[in-house]
């Protein structure tokens, strides 16, 4: 027994230290394994939302041009992870102006029902702003209503039980049954909130940024005010919130001086003060810097830019993918994949999200994740020792790239 023990920790130590070296010869190189649903070429397909119980996600469709469809695209998850073609239905808007275009966001509401946005777009002192009427998209019958509510299509979220939407500097809270607004605040003090660009929710408000002015605020939803003011933004867009932080997507433009190159930011901004702890550089500004901003099940930080990248960052492994449009927009975890849309496409990706490498929860990566990883080493989807919580980097092979994650961050507290 002595002597099998000594084999296994020999084993397990020459794994180790192949895959270190693996991984160190290997990080600067990432494939791109993402997989896309050809939708048709005469969408757009933007925000992005899922419903687990019926297993389906919804894309808003946002036609830019006359003959292009304005609708909602509803894909069939299992059959789109099964890499089935037809694996998605498409209904149109046919109601209102052919010349306007349908809003980037949707959100689901309680009951189940989409929200998204007909909109269109005005100059006004030179500069375009976006306008547009609420839209509701009925999930059973398949029908669209377009309410009396305006909105700026950039987005709206649900919560507590409300729909909130910007509108000419006002929050509205609109009761998503009897289609009226509940209440309306004043958010902008004096400043306009035309560019209102994303919202989040927090455990006692909301987060809005305005992508015009460079600032993020918060509403708090108990007093009805606002909280913080969070100036010096490049370009805000997309929110994400964990822990007393929240993320900031930096869209800025790619730099006008030699040598012409940056890499976008997204900034750290601490929730209670409002102060500016720091920024996180991404990929290579090619045309803009990110988009949107979210945290994966396993609280690894996704990004969307753009300039043609999808990628994540976290304390064990960063990656950055090339997609095949330049502008990566909207983007929502299901069912262990990373969904994203990109503008000027009629593609929707897909992406595996990483596993955790503390695989048996335990609160530290150590020698059971180790064994784990070795037991079911070289194993794929249909081998007898393949575990999915093993293959780390969702590649469908549990290999060095997994074997090298657990050994860098060996020893280590999970978090």
């Amino acid at each position: 027994m002595e002597t099998l023990q000594k084999i296994v920790t020999i084993t397990l130590v020459m794994l180790l230290i192949v895959a270190f070296v693996s991984f160190q010869l290997n990080t600067a190189i990432a494939e791109s394994p993402i997989n896309y649903i050809n939708l048709s070429l005469d969408t757009i397909p933007l925000g992005i939302t899922y419903c687990k119980g019926q297993g389906l996600a919804y894309i808003a469709l946002s036609g830019a041009t006359s003959g292009e469809i304005r609708g909602i695209a509803v894909i069939n998850v299992t059959k789109a992870l099964s890499a089935v073609e037809d694996c998605y239905d498409v209904y149109t808007l046919t109601i209102g102006n052919p010349d306007e275009h349908f809003g980037r966001f949707v959100t689901l509401d309680d009951d189940g029902n989409i929200w998204c946005q007909f909109g269109y777009m005005v100059e006004i002192d030179k500069v375009w702003k976006s306008f547009g009427n609420l839209t509701k998209f009925d999930t059973t019958t398949k029908e669209f209503t377009i309410t009396n509510m305006q909105s700026h299509p950039m987005t709206a979220i649900c919560y507590i039980g409300y729909l909130w939407a910007m509108w000419k500097g006002f929050l509205q809270k609109i009761n998503t049954t009897t289609l009226e607004v509940v209440e309306s605040y004043n958010v902008s003090s004096g400043v306009d909130y035309g560019s209102c660009a994303y919202m989040v929710a927090d455990v006692d408000g909301i987060w809005i940024s305005n992508i015009q002015n460079n600032e993020v605020i918060k509403f708090n939803t108990n007093n009805n005010s606002v909280e913080i003011v969070v100036e010096e933004i490049a370009r805000p867009l997309g929110l994400a919130i964990k822990d007393d932080i929240v993320y900031v997507a930096e869209n800025a433009n790619r730099p006008q001086e030699p040598p012409y190159i940056g890499n976008g930011t997204i900034a750290m901004v601490n929730k209670t003060t409002g102060d500016i702890l720091g920024r996180i550089g991404t990929a290579e500004i090619l045309n803009a810097g990110p988009f949107m901003v979210m945290f994966d099940s396993s609280g690894y930080l996704w990004y969307t830019d753009a300039s043609g990248h999808v990628g994540f960052i976290s304390k064990y492994v960063n990656e950055t993918y090339s997609a095949i449009s330049v502008y990566c927009y909207y983007m929502g975890e299901i069912e262990g994949h990373m969904f994203f849309t990109g503008k000027g496409s009629a593609y929707v990706g897909m992406t595996s999200c990483y596993q955790h490498p503390d695989m048996n929860d335990d609160g530290v990566i150590d020698g059971s994740d180790l064994a784990a990883t070795a037991w079911s080493f070289g194993a794929y989807p249909e081998h007898p020792r393949w575990n999915s919580k093993v293959d780390i980097n969702s590649d469908n092979a549990v290999d060095g790239s997994d074997l090298a994650i657990v050994a860098k961050h060996f020893g280590e507290k999970a978090v």
